[in-house]
């Protein structure tokens, strides 16, 4: 997947983003990216699990709350409180 230096990688992503893009956008494709890479790597070394083994695991599972929570990163930490205001 990677094609380049990270930073070249990195210039593409933001360059695909929308105009309107949040830092949340930002974050969250970077997070895909970084995940893919990942088990691409894996499965490249073998670090696989059979689909058969997959297929019995938990349905409790729901995996679009997952990726809808994996999405609901914070934009920017809490504002520190002024030191100026007396509250």
């Amino acid at each position: 997947m990677s094609s380049g230096s990270i930073k070249d990688d990195a210039l593409r992503l933001v360059e695909r983003l929308p105009a309107d893009a949040t830092w949340e956008d930002l974050q969250y494709e970077i997070y895909v990216r970084q995940a893919v890479e990942i088990g691409l790597k894996d499965s490249r070394e073998g670090r696989t699990v059979p689909l058969d083994e997959v297929q019995v695991l938990p349905k409790q599972i729901d995996i679009v709350a997952v990726v809808h929570a994996a999405r609901e990163v914070p934009s920017s930490p809490p504002a520190a409180p002024d030191a100026h205001d007396p509250e």
